[in-house]
């Protein structure tokens, strides 16, 4: 009788044990989860599990309840990464660029995502796939140089905008999309870069073809009005000697016309100042009109 009581205690404990494994499931904090009943998510009938838009789908973290029957799929509810596989692109200024880009999502809808992608693998394939095609949209309509660095910033905010437009069937949020680097293929590279040597020393050349221009213009101007100048002053000193000597001799003149014998006497000193030097031999008679004020201080009166 002990025994059977033993065996029968053992055997429900069993079934209790059993009952607790296949009727019970735990949520980690960082876990979403939705159950299942066939395969199918249920939407009624499920004890201690959040309702949300008419469709069970577990919410909070803890222990829950299901039926035997019933499965149950998790899903991570942090903040993803996916790091695509480096891309081709072709820019609007005909420039392929190797583009490494990752994305950071999340999964907001369970029911949603599991009805059209199942599983975070299926998920990422997806957003692989999605990726590509706005990169090569988005990036096609720009130049080289807005991915590099000009519109960087612009482009990666345009291409969150129409990646959250399109992931929202599949119930993800994408909350951000970086471009890691963006380069020319090796190939490419060496080409570009003579290029844009060559550019640069033609615009180089430009600049230092107008510079010379502009100076040749400058020193042609500066020099026409110092010439400009010159002859301007020229001409003024010339009338303003003009008029000086006219003063002058008219103040000889009014001078010399007062004592003739002075004047005489005054035009005599500057010869004999101008004529002889200290180097010089005159050979001239003494009795000369030349030397008259030498031996008479009246001119031979």
């Amino acid at each position: 009788m002990n025994r059977t009581i033993m065996t029968l205690g053992a055997i429900g404990a069993g079934l209790l044990v059993l009952a607790l494994a296949t009727c019970t499931f735990i949520v980690d904090q960082t876990r979403q989860a939705l159950v299942l009943e066939f395969g199918r998510p249920l939407n009624s009938g499920i004890v201690n599990v959040w309702k949300a838009d008419q469709n069970w789908q577990n919410d909070e973290a803890g222990l829950k309840f299901k039926l035997p029957w019933q499965t149950v799929v998790q899903f991570d509810r942090r903040n993803l990464e996916y790091f695509a596989p480096q891309a081709e692109i072709l820019a609007s200024d005909q420039q392929r660029l190797l583009v490494d880009a990752f994305i950071r999502w999340r999964i907001v809808d369970p029911l949603r995502f599991y009805q059209s992608v199942r599983s975070e693998v299926n998920a990422a394939n997806r957003l692989n796939t999605q990726l590509t095609g706005v990169l090569r949209d988005v990036l096609g309509r720009a130049t080289t140089p807005q991915i590099i660095s000009e519109r960087r910033a612009e482009l990666m905010q345009e291409i969150r905008t129409v990646m959250n437009r399109d992931s929202q069937q599949f119930g993800i949020n994408i909350i951000d999309v970086r471009i890691r680097q963006a380069d020319l293929p090796e190939a490419n590279a060496a080409r570009v870069f003579d290029r844009m040597v060559s550019e640069r020393a033609q615009e180089a050349a430009r600049i230092r073809a107008t510079g010379a221009a502009e100076a040749t213009e400058i020193r042609a101007e500066a020099e026409a009005t110092a010439r400009r100048t010159i002859a301007t002053a020229t001409e003024e000193s010339q009338k303003l000697r003009g008029e000086g000597d006219a003063l002058r001799n008219k103040i000889y003149a009014d001078s010399f016309g007062r004592d003739a014998e002075f004047a005489a006497f005054y035009r005599s000193l500057q010869s004999y100042e101008k004529s002889i030097t200290a180097n010089d031999t005159l050979i001239i008679s003494p009795d000369s009109p030349y030397f008259r004020y030498f031996g008479n201080p009246r001119g031979g009166r």
